[in-house]
């Protein structure tokens, strides 16, 4: 491999607007409005309603009654009071990461958010907005409130679309660092001096100096992406013999620093988490190095035979084979995938116990921790601290790293480089490098260095995901299939029932969460206290 320079290019980097204090004192006025202070009482001074929402104290203990769902001993009426009490632009945390996720949008949606917020800002926007001449942040809470649902209930498409981004953000941000949140939950923060971190891994990530010249690297393969898929190729591909180049928009992140933290999660997600346009369903695509097996429980499932038979019946026949078979047990053999000395947490037996009495088939999932016992207490979903968990990371990826594999991260590809004026023959790929901060932090507020680089490669393998490889491929002018028809999800549903029992760990999942009888009442479609169907 080599790097050189080559002639000036574009440094990529956007105007990015900015937001001052008005921006976020509007956008906070919002926040407020989807998780609202509730507080006791019929009438209030000026200050009162223009930061919360009055009910009588019946209306209170009802919703306290409702929030315990039968069960007493879990928190009192004064923590919940209290809790209701609360409001997010109060809470410096939950400040702190709003403007973080609102960092991490793409230039483009800041655009549209800065703007919005501008327009609310104005008399005459808030005519158009809101339907009142005092614009938002200006208004008392229960305004807000109205407003917020009068654009929930809205034909004209925007407005719905806008509500849901608010909504969205609020939630998101509010479950994430509000402590009492957590605290009526049930929730147990994951204690890291308990468990001792596995080997961290030194990738010697390849360091690019600042220039207006695009920087161009030379090798024989370069793969997007270091997923599950991509990792698995750059170990194959670099024992070959073959110069190989890895490269991912994430970062690396070693055991001593899993499980993220939650109000941290943007480091591991893309986007922290996204969601649907209609806001039915959150969608969690891995976004660091290692991609999607970072984030992934620890369970391995082989494609199954009716995907097998589908993919066939589509052309893809190489699938259906013994040549794929093989290529699954050998990798199941390497990250030693066995259902020997796996310890089912409570929940898990519960399941299984409940399913043996039904006459239910159920069974232990398999899992890539070699045989040795894997708790969920290293809170797979959050990244594994313990390093068992046969990730990209802890397996495929320091293998290649041994065989000469040469690795980039915190590259965004935009587009994949073709030979000539046709796309029969990619010849690379380019994008944008941000480094880390002189602190070796990554996705800091601080100051990066951003470079243009084009990788120049034999061979080009894409393996960055079912959602932004297609992207990749339709911004480089490939022909793809349209994603809304072909693009699945694997669908993953939450079963929380209430047990007079001692709490229940949950399984390794999203937040690996201790989850006390609490969960079913408070919710994690979060905050539902605040979603009671408060009569005033």
């Amino acid at each position: 491999m080599s790097a050189h320079r080559v002639q000036p290019g574009s440094s990529g980097a956007n105007a990015v607007p900015t937001f001052d204090e008005t921006h976020w004192q509007a956008l906070l006025a919002f926040i407020d409005a989807v998780i609202p202070s509730v507080v006791e009482g019929k009438d209030g001074t000026q200050s009162v309603l223009q930061n919360h929402l009055t009910v009588p104290l019946t209306e209170l203990q009802r919703l306290y009654s409702k929030a315990l769902c039968g069960s007493s001993d879990s928190f009192s009426f004064d923590e919940f009071r209290h809790y209701m009490a609360s409001r997010p632009s109060d809470d410096p945390q939950l400040i702190t990461t709003v403007k973080r996720a609102v960092e991490r949008f793409p230039p483009s949606a800041k655009h549209q958010l800065r703007f919005i917020l501008n327009l609310m800002l104005t008399h005459l926007g808030s005519i158009i907005s809101t339907g009142y001449w005092t614009p938002l942040d200006q208004q008392p809470l229960s305004v807000r409130v109205s407003i917020l649902h009068s654009w929930q209930r809205s034909w004209f498409p925007l407005w719905p679309a806008l509500a849901r981004i608010f909504i969205t953000i609020s939630k998101t941000c509010w479950s994430q660092t509000n402590q009492l949140y957590l605290q009526l939950n049930n929730y147990q923060a994951y204690d890291v001096k308990t468990i001792t971190p596995g080997p961290s891994v030194d990738f010697k990530f390849v360091q690019f100096p600042e220039s207006i010249e695009t920087s161009v690297v030379e090798t024989d393969v370069v793969i997007v992406g270091s997923g599950c898929g991509g990792a698995v190729c750059a170990k194959v591909l670099a024992e070959a013999g073959l110069c190989v180049v890895v490269v991912d928009r994430g970062y690396y992140f070693p055991p001593k620093e899993l499980p993220m933290a939650l109000d941290r999660v943007d480091n591991l997600f893309q986007g922290g988490g996204m969601v649907t346009a209609d806001g039915s369903t959150l969608i969690t695509a891995g976004q660091c190095w290692g991609g999607g097996g970072t984030v992934n429980w620890s369970a391995s499932l082989q494609t199954p035979d009716y995907v097998r038979d589908e993919w066939a019946r589509d052309g893809l026949t190489f699938f259906k084979g013994e040549a794929f078979q093989n290529s699954l047990n050998r990798v199941c053999d390497a990250m030693g995938v066995s259902d020997a000395n796996i310890q089912t947490n409570q929940g898990n037996q519960v399941l299984l116990e409940g399913s043996r009495k039904l006459g239910w088939r159920a069974k232990v999932c398999p899992q890539n921790s070699r045989g040795k016992p894997h708790f969920c207490g290293s809170s797979c979903g959050l990244g594994c601290r313990t390093g068992i968990k046969q990730s990209p990371a802890s397996l495929w990826l320091p293998s290649a790293a041994r065989a000469g594999a040469t690795f980039i991260e915190g590259l965004d590809i935009s587009r994949v480089l073709f030979y000539g004026s046709s796309t029969s023959r990619a010849v690379g790929v380019s994008g944008q490098w941000t480094s880390r901060d002189n602190d070796g932090v990554a996705n800091s507020s601080k100051h990066k260095v951003q470079q243009m680089i084009e990788i120049h490669a034999k061979t080009v393998i894409l393996a960055g995901g079912a959602l932004n490889t297609p992207l990749l491929m339709k911004r480089s002018g490939l022909e793809v299939f349209s994603s809304s028809n072909f693009v699945l999800c694997h669908a993953d549903a939450t079963l929380e029932p209430q047990h007079r029992q001692e709490p229940l760990y949950a399984p390794c999942g999203e937040h690996c969460r201790n989850m006390g009888s609490r969960s079913e009442a408070l919710g994690r479609s979060v905050p539902c206290l605040h979603h009671l169907n408060i009569k005033s």
